[in-house]
């Protein structure tokens, strides 16, 4: 099987919603009229200190850098990316994960957009922007971790923050909350149409401190931010200089190179 039988996604139409993903602890079936016994208790969700809508600005933000950080990694993984329908107006349903027999407000979609559902479909436009430009983020095989015959480095790169290649012990860490990961755009064979792309600079940050990452030497290429979850969306694409980038807790980033110089191995 090759990379485009993998179907990826955050929410479906069952479950939460993805802004109720970030606004609910737990489940909220009682109008289903099932005692709450139906809909799973797995929702692996997060309201960040208050159950459902919040006016409070930290929190709001909060939410939305959290679906921004959803929609960063989905649209860099490999395969055929699927959203949810409503997911970027920020459609709610009140915390109900199986809404199925809900024919009114809970289940239907709001066309009215606020400030919050128009920048997250204004990020996610980008994201399908990036995606579409960058033919190493819809490879037709899946990496492999080799060397690229052609080129002499290896298809993909996993990284501490500290620029040093990721060991087994970490990655089997509970505890290892921020690495980075470089994609070759060289690996023209395995891209669609056999192009050259950019090459990509993943960097993730699931902590709850902010993380100085080094870029390694091994990266020659010169590289924009294309887009990341913490910033202002007009401030992308800006060139980037320097070596280090922190990222701030939960929190992740896209760096896409505009030259290119092999990345030695």
């Amino acid at each position: 099987r090759k990379p485009h039988a993998s179907i990826n996604y955050v929410t479906s139409h069952d479950g939460f919603t993805m802004l109720d993903l970030v606004s609910y602890q737990n489940k909220h079936n009682e109008p289903n009229k099932e005692d709450g016994m139906d809909g799973t208790n797995e929702n692996y969700s997060e309201n960040f200190g208050i159950e459902g809508n919040s006016d409070d600005p930290v929190i709001v933000g909060k939410r939305i850098k959290r679906v921004k950080n959803y929609l960063i990694t989905l649209m860099v993984s490999q395969g055929a990316p699927m959203f949810l329908g409503g997911d970027e107006l920020l459609r709610t349903q009140l915390g109900n994960n199986n809404a199925y027999c809900q024919d009114n407000e809970v289940s239907w979609y709001n066309w009215s957009y606020n400030t919050h559902s128009d920048e997250i479909g204004t990020f996610l436009k980008r994201l399908i922007h990036i995606r579409k430009t960058t033919p190493c983020l819809r490879r037709k095989k899946f990496f492999s971790g080799d060397i690229i015959a052609e080129t002499g480095t290896k298809d993909v790169h996993w990284f501490t923050p500290e620029g040093k290649a990721v060991s087994y012990s970490e990655w089997t860490d509970p505890g290892f909350k921020a690495f980075s990961t470089f994609i070759s755009g060289l690996d023209a064979a395995s891209q669609p149409e056999k192009a050259i792309s950019p090459d990509i600079y993943l960097l993730f940050n699931a902590g709850k401190q902010s993380v100085e990452f080094t870029i390694p030497d091994s990266l020659e290429s010169e590289w924009e931010m294309a887009i990341n979850s913490f910033d202002s969306l007009e401030s992308f694409p800006r060139k980037f200089s320097g070596r280090g980038i922190t990222l701030p807790p939960d929190s992740s980033a896209i760096l896409r190179s505009i030259s290119h110089r092999n990345a030695k191995d």
